[in-house]
């Protein structure tokens, strides 16, 4: 019986760990690039605390942690997706249940000098309460960076 070999395998694995502390920045656009702000701009640093759950169904972790020392209430939920194709998928979602509302983020593992732990994405924000004024109001939106503390 052979054994197939991956034509096209990775050079390195991608060691991603979604454990521990990070910082999240929002931008407002998805063409704008997340900087910090100072607080109450959509710029300002927020931080959260992961725990692994769990064995992901696509070859990563479940895990769930909620906002850190900051005023914004909530949770996170999501799972990383690898295949061992050198880059871990994230997905995640930000939920703050009295208000049913939600943030949904997705990206990737994303290395940038000099030896930072990063994940950089889109976010989608799925919260707004439609109203007879505004039936088809357009979501906040944007791009997300997070930095591993």
């Amino acid at each position: 019986m052979s054994t197939m070999l991956d034509p096209d395998q990775p050079a390195f694995a991608d060691t991603f760990d979604i454990v521990g502390d990070w910082e999240i920045i929002y931008s407002s656009e998805f063409y704008v690039e997340p900087t910090p702000g100072p607080p109450g701009s959509i710029g300002e640093p927020w931080h959260v605390h992961f725990d692994v759950v769990g064995p992901g169904d696509y070859g990563g972790v479940k895990f769930k942690g909620p906002f850190v020392a900051s005023p914004q209430p909530g949770v996170f939920y999501g799972e990383t997706l690898y295949n061992g194709r050198g880059t871990h998928l994230v997905q995640m979602v930000m939920r703050y249940d009295p208000r049913r509302y939600f943030q949904a983020h997705s990206g990737a593992h994303w290395p940038e000098p000099p030896n930072g732990v990063y994940v950089r994405g889109g976010w989608v924000d799925v919260g707004h309460q439609l109203a007879e004024g505004t039936p088809r109001r357009d979501p906040y939106h944007g791009q997300f960076r997070m930095r591993k503390l």
